[in-house]
């Protein structure tokens, strides 16, 4: 908001109608003397573009902060997705997990309760599975037969129940070979409340997969039990705006299905009842009340009468939409809003921020103007003293909007990049004046793990001193609490961009990149640093120092230490951290790893430069993930590609084992593999320069090669 208000602002001041008619005046003057009814003349000239530039800025501020709701929206709604993907592909796996599918044959011999509760599969598959929903944070797990009976749960309220009709919306999909997750609804069976007594109707949700046999055939399915107003609530939470910004989750009654920010001021005007164990989630309908009960409204209708908000009411006809005009929410307070439906998932979501506060800047410049006008009227020398005033105004506007830009020593200029881990922005240093990357850990990911692995990447990359490492300069955090680093500003583009352009590499040329990658990485594995995220998105070719073709190894965002201590919680054995299509076998189960795991991946990369493809492809991240584990990658000339020396060949295809002991044990080993090939002759400093000359204007900005992956890729996967 603050740059909007200081950059339209300051527009509007500085544009030539207003400076020309300020002329205009002060030239009428000078020639005819003063008049009584200049002042008046005065007044209404400067009335009227007082009048339009409110005009205009106020369609800027609305216009700004309706891409701004719909952008938060985009935001929470991909963290949502991408949330659904991550415990889609856990079930999955432990669908296809055959100690599950075991116990479950052997579930599958009982029909009665009793027998069910009573069998030696029961208590073993509740032992296999209590430390996964341990550590996902599940608060159960169902199996149900084909016939709906539920064969094993975590709680005993469940087993051998053919009533639970609100788990058919998944269980059902599931026995038909689908993996999905499930809207929020009530359970049918006591939950544990927030004091761990059991409840009825507590909010539940769940991810389900189908259990597989050994040929592939569904036998089952297993359902994941999410607790709503956590996890889920949580997600919606990350980007929302303000003090009295908040994103929820609806179904298509317009009953809330998510946790609301609001559960102190809804029990204060009587939606909910004093009981603080009782939450918004499944007890307040988004409907609107007629005014604004937070000053003391008493609507005139009961609730179930009442319309919904216009929100909602849009939203469950399935019409995505924003509204910067205003609209009453479900506790009739004045918002504006974004809102889309989710028909794939039964549920709508909404970002709304209260107009008081959405609108504030407005509104100060409203009686800004007001007071000008007045000033105007109550002066003697109107015009000299508007321009004055107005040019004091814009210089005050600027700067506003300088400091807003301002991150410490360094000013902010245009965002380049954005992942799951942060955001890059160019940058200038205020006192060096030279271009800087600036990455930012993203507003709601300051939890300890987020802040420790933010510290850990700057830490581990300020170590390494190679030139083909990217250099770290800074790191510091905002009075806000905002967290950042500086690093070296790379003009260029990632090798992906390198092979999705312009196609496979010579080898002569790959093998001169190549080498450059393995003495960055060596020094990183002689600092006791493996990177675990060799790929080509994470690989920036530029110009430095005079020479083209310079490779810069970059994103340590998951690199870790080769002795981290196991119970740090940064990182843990059986989590799988880096991309599936460039990560190792050992990478992939979730055991520790060394060095070894990246000579796998920049065989991977190596792959990629000479074929332009990775090793193994697939339709899901799960197959690739499998391909890594079982199948030998395809020899270069079955894949159609020509040209790739023998020698050569072989060194990737090493670097590609899956038994680590059968790969290059280091980083020098292999450069010394690459070296001896000779075919870094082939690709020389002139003809990287020809190229560089030929291609330059494509990536004259440079913003391409500065924006890395950050955490984008990352897939997490468990054995």
């Amino acid at each position: 908001m603050a740059n909007t208000f200081s950059g339209t602002l300051s527009n509007l001041l500085k544009s030539r109608d207003v400076r020309a008619t300020f002329s205009i005046a002060q030239n009428f003057r000078s020639r005819f003397g003063f008049r009584w009814w200049y002042l008046p003349a005065a007044v209404l000239v400067l009335g009227a573009l007082g009048f339009t530039a409110n005009t205009l800025l106020e369609q800027s501020i609305k216009q700004q902060k309706a891409t701004e709701l719909e952008t938060l929206l985009s935001a929470d709604v991909t963290a949502l997705e991408v949330w659904f993907d991550s415990q889609k592909g856990l079930a999955e796996l432990l669908g296809q997990d055959p100690v599950v599918r075991d116990l479950v044959v052997q579930l599958s011999a009982y029909t009665d309760r009793e027998s069910l509760l009573a069998a030696a599969a029961q208590r073993e598959l509740r032992t296999y599975m209590a430390p996964i929903a341990r550590t996902q944070r599940y608060l159960d797990y169902l199996v149900t037969g084909p016939d709906g009976l539920v064969l094993s749960a975590g709680f005993d309220t469940a087993v051998g129940n053919l009533s639970l009709t609100r788990h058919f919306q998944f269980v059902f999909p599931a026995l038909d070979g689908q993996t999905l997750v499930s809207r929020p609804f009530r359970a049918e069976i006591p939950l544990p409340d927030d004091t761990g007594q059991p409840s009825w109707g507590r909010p539940t949700m769940f991810v389900a997969a189908p259990v597989l046999d050994a040929e592939g055939g569904v036998i089952a399915a297993l359902g994941l039990r999410i607790r709503p107003e956590i996890d889920f609530t949580r997600i919606l939470h990350v980007a929302r705006p303000g003090e009295t910004g908040e994103t929820y989750a609806f179904d298509v009654n317009g009953l809330m299905v998510s946790q609301s920010r609001f559960d102190s001021d809804l029990r204060d005007i009587g939606l909910l009842p004093p009981d603080p164990n009782v939450r918004a989630i499944f007890n307040i309908e988004i409907r609107d009340p007629g005014g604004n009960m937070v000053t003391g409204f008493t609507p005139a209708q009961p609730r179930a009468k009442q319309p919904l908000t216009h929100m909602a009411a849009n939203a469950v006809e399935g019409l995505d939409g924003v509204n910067v005009d205003g609209y009453r929410d479900y506790r009739g307070v004045d918002v504006i809003g974004a809102w889309r439906w989710l028909g794939d998932y039964g549920f709508g979501i909404a970002t709304e921020i209260d107009v008081a506060e959405a609108f504030v800047a407005l509104h100060r410049v409203r009686w800004l103007f007001r007071g000008l006008f007045l000033l105007l009227v109550l002066a003697s020398t109107g015009t000299l003293l508007a321009t004055v005033s107005l040019a004091r105004l814009g210089d005050r506007a600027d700067a506003a909007m300088a400091r807003a830009k301002r991150l410490g020593q360094y000013t902010l200029e245009k965002r380049i990049g954005k992942g799951g881990m942060g955001e890059v922005y160019r940058a200038s240093h205020a006192l060096l004046r030279r271009p800087t990357a600036i990455k930012l850990l993203p507003p709601g990911r300051e939890g300890a793990i987020e802040l420790a692995r933010f510290e850990r990447e700057v830490q581990a990359t300020s170590q390494l001193t190679h030139p083909n490492t990217v250099a770290i300069y800074d790191y510091g955090h905002t009075p806000d609490g905002l967290f950042y680093y500086a690093m070296e500003y790379l003009p260029g583009l990632q090798l992906a961009e390198l092979v999705t352009q312009h196609g496979a590499l010579p080898a002569g040329r790959a093998v001169r990149l190549l080498l450059q990658v393995t003495s960055s990485l060596a020094e990183a594995h002689d600092a006791g640093l493996v990177h675990r995220d060799v790929k080509p998105a994470n690989v920036i070719l530029c110009e430095r120092g005079g020479l083209a073709d310079f490779a810069k190894v970059v994103d340590f965002g998951i690199v870790k230490g080769m002795a981290d201590d196991p119970e740090s919680g940064v990182t843990r054995e059986g989590v799988f951290a880096g991309t599936p299509e460039y990560a190792s076998p050992e990478q992939i189960r979730g055991r520790e790893v060394d060095g070894r795991s990246d000579v796998y991946s920049l065989g991977a990369l190596a792959y990629y430069l000479l074929s332009g493809g990775p090793p193994f492809t697939g339709s899901t991240p799960l197959d690739v993930c499998r391909a890594h584990l079982s199948d030998a990658p395809a020899p270069f000339a079955d894949r159609g590609v020509s040209g790739v020396p023998e020698e050569l060949e072989m060194i990737v295809m090493r670097c590609l084992a899956k038994d680590p002991e059968q790969r290059f044990q280091t980083m020098l080993q292999l450069r010394r593999a690459l070296r001896d090939t000779g075919l870094e002759e082939d690709w020389r400093q002139a003809d990287a320069r020809t190229w560089w000359d030929a291609h330059r204007p494509d990536y004259a900005d440079g913003d391409t090669g500065t924006a890395t992956s950050t955490g984008d890729a990352l897939e997490p996967a468990r054995r």
